[in-house]
């Protein structure tokens, strides 16, 4: 069933976002040589608290999307316009670690895309997060980016057993609080 989603969302995603992948202005990325290589730069770049890096393994059209729990809870916060200027200033705002906990499936590799399902744990200044998300990586003139990082659901914190929210509540709270500031 899983691999069954996987190949779904592989060959949707491009579908849903024509001409995105390619529309990249790779004057400002590096990329990594792989996806795992990908998300071994994602980890480190929080470690170091390197946005650029951080920055540089996202594709130009890289979008967030939260879970359902997220979505309802901050409502205010336009996701489907949620890029590459909103987790820059998510990162900005916020100091912390991610990693990854589990990698559950690596999907294929379809059309230069390829789609992990991973649980993740990050923790920031604005709270902790654990949480089950698809991960959609884009091959773009030999280099690997991350396209989409997409919530499915809260999980476990593996340490305390405590279940936390997505990482869209973390994304949610700040841009929440800014438009109530206006």
């Amino acid at each position: 069933m899983r691999t069954v989603l996987v190949v779904c969302i592989l060959v949707l995603v491009p579908a849903l976002l024509p001409g995105q992948a390619e529309a990249q202005d790779r004057s400002r990325l590096t990329g990594a040589f792989d996806p795992q290589e990908v998300v071994t730069e994602l980890v480190a770049s929080w470690k170091r608290d390197d946005v650029r890096r951080y920055m540089d393994c996202l594709a130009d059209s890289f979008l967030f999307v939260p879970d359902l729990s997220a979505r309802i809870a901050y409502p205010e916060v336009d996701w489907p316009r949620y890029g590459l200027g909103r987790e820059r200033a998510f990162f900005d705002a916020t100091r912390g670690s991610l990693e990854l906990v589990e990698i559950l499936e690596k999907g294929l590799e379809v059309r230069n895309q390829a789609a992990w399902e991973v649980i993740y744990r990050l923790r920031t200044s604005e709270g902790s997060s654990v949480g089950r998300a698809t991960f959609i990586f884009a091959e773009i003139e030999q280099r690997w980016y991350l396209l989409q990082w997409i919530d499915t659901a809260a999980e476990q914190d593996p340490d305390t057993k405590q279940q936390l929210p997505t990482s869209g509540h973390l994304r949610g709270r700040p841009w929440v609080q800014s438009l109530r500031e206006r």
